[in-house]
């Protein structure tokens, strides 16, 4: 049986006045959602939405009026002056951050081309480390520095953004195509029980030639790239929700409360409750 979550935003905005020095590409906030997401109309700003998972294998969008179903994860550049409307099927887990409308101007003088306005991406770990690098950025918005420091991160994350783009005219083959739905339906339902002998029957390959194949694309095991998903989740939990320790393990199917806080501490250097206590006194003091 799926879980039920919460719909949850997190949303940092960077303060102006703390800024030293002008940038070309100031980023005006970013953050995270997770749950069932509907929105019509046009934006104002640009904001860069990547689109981690949904309970449906396609995300579909309507921009200007024309159609776009894409498969997860994604991204999308929401521009300036663009009709934009889409409903999630389920539950969606997105990271977003936001950019000024004339930062559009600048990134294409960088050689971004904003023409495509979505594209799937393969989440690597470069994207991953590099959020989770702002994320630490958080309890310290307001020292001199920070923003300039976060706005060469989101740069970054823009530009591993466009190279996967430069991949979309490839053509998968056929069994690429199959490990990246593997991995799509991986992370869509990391907090549940993976059957992995039946995820790898309903890919058409043998145990053996699936992990050949996905070897070629993920530098994690499937089991480690579960892992990863359920830690990323696990964080979201303990800064947003008052949910026990052992709650949050048998959520995300963790076999036990002291596996989850074993797992969690070898990928974060903490423990569950330190890393909350830490996020909770950051909240405090916004």
């Amino acid at each position: 049986m799926r879980k039920r979550r919460e719909t949850m935003l997190q949303e940092y905005e960077i303060p102006e006045e703390v800024r030293r020095f002008h940038t070309e590409l100031p980023v005006l906030s970013y953050g995270h959602f997770r749950g069932k997401a509907i929105g019509c109309g046009k934006y104002w700003d640009l904001e860069v939405c990547i689109r981690l998972g949904d309970e449906n294998e396609y995300g579909v969008d309507y921009i200007n009026g024309k159609e776009y179903r894409t498969p997860f994860p994604h991204v999308v550049l929401k521009s300036p002056g663009l009709a934009h409307s889409f409903r999630s099927v389920g539950e969606r887990e997105v990271c977003f951050f936001h950019y000024p409308a004339e930062s559009v101007m600048v990134l294409e003088r960088y050689g971004m081309d904003f023409s495509l306005p979505i594209w799937p991406i393969v989440y690597s770990g470069n994207i991953e480390r590099l959020f989770a690098e702002a994320e630490n950025y958080v309890s310290s918005l307001h020292t001199a520095g920070v923003p300039e420091r976060i706005d060469a991160i989101f740069l970054r994350i823009m530009v591993e953004l466009f190279l996967c783009r430069e991949n979309v005219a490839r053509k998968p083959d056929f069994n690429e195509k199959k490990i990246r739905e593997a991995a799509s339906y991986l992370h869509s339902h990391c907090a549940e029980k993976i059957d992995m002998p039946r995820l790898i029957a309903s890919c058409g390959m043998s145990r053996r030639a699936f992990y050949l194949h996905w070897r070629r694309f993920y530098s994690q095991s499937p089991a480690q790239f579960v892992l990863a998903q359920r830690i990323q989740q696990a964080k979201f939990l303990l800064k947003n929700t008052d949910h026990s320790v052992s709650r949050i393990a048998e959520e995300l199917s963790f076999c036990n409360s002291i596996y989850f806080i074993r797992a969690f501490r070898k990928s974060t250097g903490e423990t569950p409750l330190m890393y909350r206590k830490k996020r909770v006194t950051v909240r405090e003091i916004r």
